[in-house]
């Protein structure tokens, strides 16, 4: 078993940190590594901050078993600019795509394609929320999936 003296190395250090410090220290970052984190995913550093922040949201509510379905997303993903992340453009209106779990669930989608291109998740996601049973005062709109949402290229 490999013993580590003082520093201890980041890697380390990162593994035991939960989704939310991530976020902080990003937001921390010196501006030259948030754009070479960012510039990794295709993003600029504030539109990478912002959806970082969203999929910590939505981590926290989920890890404590509260209502995701129909509530607001506090930290809205940031719309992209027109030259970075174009499956992801879609999310700027209506605003219903970002402020609920909809624009969670693409953050997520867009995050998992640029860190293993051949990984199905997407389609995975898309499938199981097309099988969103018909209930009574629930539909898919509440949570952000508005009309045709499962023919933007983010899901192909």
């Amino acid at each position: 078993m490999p013993s580590y003296s003082s520093p201890l190395p980041i890697w380390m250090a990162v593994e035991t940190w939960d989704f939310g410090t991530l976020s902080w220290l990003l937001e921390m970052a010196h501006p030259n590594d948030r754009t070479v984190i960012a510039n990794r995913y295709g993003l600029l550093p504030n539109t990478f901050v912002s959806w970082i922040r969203t999929l910590a949201f939505v981590r926290n509510i989920s890890a404590h078993h509260a209502r995701l379905w129909n509530t607001g997303i506090i930290n809205l993903p940031q719309v992209p600019r027109p030259h970075e992340a174009t499956t992801m453009d879609h999310i700027g209106a209506p605003v219903a795509r970002r402020d609920r779990v909809y624009g969670a669930a693409a953050v997520a989608a867009y995050l998992v394609k640029q860190i293993a291109p051949g990984i199905t998740w997407s389609a995975r996601m898309k499938a199981h929320w097309q099988a969103f049973p018909a209930m009574p005062y629930a539909d898919p709109a509440q949570g952000g999936f508005l009309l045709n949402w499962d023919r933007e290229a983010i899901w192909a």
